[in-house]
């Protein structure tokens, strides 16, 4: 791979990341949508928060934080920034 090729490839993966970054903004926007969040679970993950509790495993995060993001969240707004440190 040439120097600029290499180059090119970095910047490809960053905008990748960006997607990745703001489709999971946008799912918590939506209410933790469990169809757009559940992907970027694995089926072994945890997820765990002092305010909603925890989950474990993918199906458990996609739907129990979206009936409380149906139930109790009026709205979100998730601004992403600074992808890159």
């Amino acid at each position: 791979m040439t120097d600029l090729e290499s180059k090119v490839q970095r910047l490809l993966d960053i905008e990748e990341v960006k997607t990745l970054i703001a489709t999971y903004a946008r799912s918590a926007d939506q209410r933790n949508d469990p169809v757009i969040i559940g992907p970027f679970f694995s089926e072994d993950a945890v997820w765990e928060c002092d305010s909603f509790g925890r989950y474990e495993g993918r199906d458990v995060i996609a739907n129990s934080p979206g009936e409380i993001g149906q139930k109790d969240i009026t709205w979100t707004l998730h601004y992403m920034i600074s992808p890159i440190g």
